[in-house]
């Protein structure tokens, strides 16, 4: 019950601020337009990459979903997962994850029934989002909870014949990852989308 009425009351809290800040303000929107993305890619990587930015780009411009929602309980406060489905098939899914000292977004491209792109965008708070003035009074402290001063990372991964060929990360500066990096990330993105996918199986119309 402790858990539902946080996770209530941070719902609140988040419509309020996202539609003040422009932050998650849909799902369908969360990632940015690809042209954002191209900018980070030099010509060669461009054109390694064109199916999985080809793809990503039909998606993006897909409308008139069939979604289902399913939450989810990986964080004490709890999200949620949708699934996006286009005459059948699953083409999009999108996770929410929130907690008292972060919030978590991540979208995944799929392509043929394969994952093609993923994009995450994580908020790490400043404090603690129940962190009001009298708490800091009382730790000495000199900041209270501040959605604006949250550290932003955003991560980017393209998969190219179920392998995760590229990975662009906000603060990295666009630098290359190693082949076991890459291997081992690709392991634990497959993991948790294998998971997802087999939530879908059961979510009810």
């Amino acid at each position: 019950m402790k858990n539902l009425f946080l996770y209530l009351i941070f719902s609140l809290f988040t419509i309020y601020n996202l539609s003040c800040h422009s932050v998650f303000r849909s799902t369908n929107h969360a990632i940015e337009n690809f042209k954002k993305d191209t900018i980070y890619l030099n010509e060669d990587l461009k054109k390694q990459l064109n199916p999985v930015l080809k793809n990503s780009k039909r998606i993006n411009s897909i409308k008139n979903w069939t979604i289902k929602t399913k939450s989810l309980w990986e964080t004490a406060e709890g999200g949620e997962a949708k699934f996006y489905y286009k005459n059948g098939k699953l083409e999009k899914i999108t996770t929410h994850y929130l907690s008292e000292t972060f919030q978590k977004l991540t979208v995944y491209h799929l392509e043929n029934q394969k994952l093609s792109f993923v994009f995450d965008k994580y908020y790490q708070y400043n404090r603690p989002m129940y962190y009001d003035s009298i708490a800091m009074k009382s730790n000495n402290d000199t900041e209270v909870f501040d959605f604006n001063k949250a550290e932003i990372t955003v991560n980017r991964y393209y998969f190219l014949d179920q392998k995760l060929t590229y990975q662009l990360d906000s603060q990295d500066c666009g630098a290359p990852f190693s082949n076991d990096y890459l291997l081992e990330t690709e392991k634990e993105i497959k993991k948790e989308f294998e998971y997802l996918v087999e939530i879908s199986n059961h979510v009810c119309d």
